[in-house]
């Protein structure tokens, strides 16, 4: 639901402004509930609010506009296959940046996505008879 709605507003607004609104909304619900239910005690101290603010515009601001650019300009199958790849982005990440072992189980699961992608966005040849 939520992928087909954010398609139809990306069509009608523009997408910075769709991630501002989805950001501040989930934020928002989201600190509710950690202060609320999970009773989350919050020691932000000063040092600690550039490297939150970098991690949000980036790790989740920066996702969420490609991903809804990828909506807007090549459609909702075709973008959530290339976003699935983020799996496998993560998955060399924790290998260079934190020295995690990869195994083989992940090598063919990265191979497997890798195949899905160029399936979907490969151009199919049409051939018509003489």
């Amino acid at each position: 639901f939520d992928n087909n709605l954010s398609r139809y507003l990306a069509q009608k607004m523009d997408v910075a402004n769709i991630v501002q609104i989805k950001s501040a909304i989930g934020g928002g619900v989201l600190l509710v509930i950690a202060l609320l239910i999970f009773r989350v005690d919050i020691n932000l101290q000063a040092e600690h609010i550039i490297p939150i603010l970098v991690l949000g515009s980036v790790g989740f601001a920066a996702s969420l506009f490609f991903f809804l650019q990828g909506l807007k300009r090549i459609g909702t199958v075709r973008t959530i296959t290339i976003f699935s790849m983020s799996a496998v982005f993560g998955l060399v990440a924790a290998s260079v940046f934190l020295g995690e072992q990869i195994s083989w189980t992940q090598i063919t699961a990265a191979g497997i996505m890798i195949f899905g992608v160029y399936l979907v966005s490969r151009r199919e040849i049409v051939i018509h008879p003489a």
